[in-house]
């Protein structure tokens, strides 16, 4: 009986401490309307949150930590995205940390620019908003391997 107590606390203790220690992350990224007029800027919030009981850190692979990609959903093929903006990256290895409960917010504005073919409005039609938080160890290309990465859509029309 002594060693089946011993047990079941050893088993209490250990699981109340990987509870306390384990990261627990929210990351999103939303925009301030799902609809926007051609032209009319579009603001995109990005969200990591950290829902544990301790401060938690993490090494992005870029210096912000936070890339977005914006891509063009064909509407005869919805599977077929064509990359049109992307925000501006550094990369430079860095570490974050964030609070119990705190959140690491970013803001970006999208002015419906095509950063390949700036001289051509874009087009009407449905967007695809990728944000990401590039790992730090991996060589793959930016987006390839991220520690976070969340998306939502958007719809622009011609009023």
């Amino acid at each position: 009986m002594l060693t089946f107590s011993v047990i079941i606390i050893a088993l209490a203790v250990t699981s109340s401490f990987w509870i306390l220690i384990t990261p627990k992350w929210s990351f999103s990224v939303v925009t301030d309307k799902t609809t926007y007029a051609h032209g009319e800027n579009v603001k995109i919030t990005v969200s990591l949150k950290n829902l544990g009981f301790i401060t938690h850190s993490f090494k992005s692979r870029v210096s912000d930590p936070v890339v977005i990609s914006i891509e063009y959903q064909y509407t005869e093929d919805p599977t077929v995205r064509s990359q049109v903006w992307y925000s501006p990256f550094h990369i430079d290895i860095t570490e974050f940390s964030v609070g119990p409960n705190e959140s690491f917010e970013r803001n970006f504005v999208w002015n419906q620019t095509n950063v390949y073919l700036p001289e051509r409005e874009i087009e009407l039609g449905g967007y695809y908003i990728e944000a990401m938080i590039p790992s730090a160890d991996s060589t793959m290309p930016i987006g390839a391997d991220n520690l976070f990465w969340s998306w939502t859509s958007i719809n622009i029309t011609s009023t």
